[in-house]
Order: structure tokens, then sequence, then C-alpha cells
């Protein structure tokens, strides 16, 4: 069975030869995630088997299976929840095969679940502004937000009309 990657790799070297040493080095400005024969064993069952794909900065995929099939596994091994048992995940270049979910997040790496709504009561802007609170370094800071924190920024343009934020 043909990975994405390697029928994206004929379709590119059909229109556009490249040499062996260029295709063995991610390309960072386009390929925003590459996974690399990405397998992810729970003792003898093997719920993600030998998954190579490459999805471009701004591109749009999805996956497709029926139910027990690995789709969240493989989401889980892209986020670190359940690290893969042998393969490479790079993101922007970088390998990211080994780095804890924490990490990933603030390299800007997540998913969403089915329940995406995370506080019902708050708005989108809202819980995006946690979000984005939640991955800065100052996340538990008692201190005062400075010029370029998220708030004094939005305050500055405008932006903030809600009474949730801080």
């Amino acid at each position: 069975m043909a990975s994405i990657t390697a029928l994206r790799s004929a379709m590119t070297t059909a229109v556009m030869p490249r040499s062996p040493e260029a295709s063995d080095m991610p390309l960072m400005s386009s390929e925003a995630l590459v996974l690399e024969n990405v397998t992810r064993a729970f003792g003898a069952l093997r719920a993600v088997d030998d998954v190579s794909l490459s999805v471009l900065a701004g591109e749009k995929r999805a996956i497709l299976g029926a139910n027990g099939a690995g789709k969240t596994t493989l989401f889980n091994a892209i986020t670190g929840d359940f690290p893969p048992t042998s393969g490479r995940i790079l993101f922007f270049g970088e390998d990211i095969t080994s780095m804890d979910p924490f990490e990933r997040i603030r390299k800007g790496m997540r998913r969403t679940y089915q329940s995406s709504l995370l506080f019902r009561d708050l708005s989108v802007r809202d819980n995006l502004f946690l979000a984005v609170r939640g991955v800065s370094n100052a996340r538990f800071s008692l201190r005062r937000p400075g010029r370029s924190h998220p708030t004094t920024v939005c305050h500055g343009l405008g932006w903030c009309t809600s009474t949730h934020f801080v």
C-alpha cells in the first residue's frame, strides 16, 4: 500500500526532478507536519501501523475510517498524548517525536475534541483568549500584564469589550 507521502513525492518528481539529498531533508517552509512510518502499539495490538503522510502549511486534510480504525490514536500520537512506538513526527521541520504534549502545545500544536466548547458561558473570543493565555510563559503569574500581553494589546486595539477579560 502506497503512503500519501510516496504518492505526492512521485507526483512532484514527475513535474520537477529533485536530487536524492534534497528529498531526505524536511521542507521547513512548506511542510507543516510530516509523519514517517509512525506506529503506535499497545502490546501486540498495532492501533496505528506504519503511517506516513505530509501536510503542507495551510493545507487541509481529513482522516477517515471506521470505528476502531485508529484515527484517534493517530491524533494522540501526533499530539504526544500517546507517543508513537516507532517512526518520526516532524512539525515545521523539527523532530517532535519525543517531546511532551506541553512542549508541542507551546510550539503551536494541539487538537480539539468532539466537544470543542470549553466554557459554555464564555464567547468564542474569550475561549480563544484562555487558550492563548494557557500556553504563554506567564500563564500562572500574579504580575500585572505588560504591553505585549494579549489583554493589553486587545484593549489598545478596541477589541476587548467583554467583561470576561482580566
